[in-house]
């Protein structure tokens, strides 16, 4: 079976900044916080010399959820934070989230169940209000 790593969402955008400005808004309202923005096509174009579609990579924290996972599992920290990729397709901008819940699904650790279905019922909102 495979794991369904990342929920999409098509983004009725064609536009990558306000696609991440989309992002960056129904993130704050959620009380996250975008830690980091890669653009892939930049870094590609500096780092190797090649064009590339518009593609962006943010990194997503609620601070509150992460330390009470590291808090019951202290590896936890190498599945933070939660990223969503933006990209380029044929029918504008698709928004790729990093399904977090479904690796959690996968551990031997009765402390994350609680905490899990916490995130489950947050990323369908975040989703949705994209």
């Amino acid at each position: 079976m495979a794991l369904n790593y990342a929920v999409n969402k098509d983004l009725a955008l064609n536009d990558m900044e306000a696609a991440v400005e989309r992002v960056q808004d129904v993130a704050q309202s959620m009380q996250l916080g975008v830690v980091f923005d890669i653009d892939v096509q930049k870094t590609i174009a500096t780092k190797l010399g090649e064009d590339f579609r518009p593609y962006r990579i943010l990194g997503l924290c609620n601070p509150g959820l992460a330390k009470a996972a590291i808090e019951a599992d202290a590896d936890f920290g190498a599945l933070l934070p939660c990223a969503i990729a933006l990209h380029q397709t044929e029918n504008g901008i698709r928004a790729s989230v990093y399904n977090l819940p479904a690796i959690v699904d996968q551990l031997d650790n009765a402390a994350l169940a609680a905490w899990n279905e916490t995130v489950k019922e947050k990323l369908a909102a975040f989703v949705n209000a994209l």
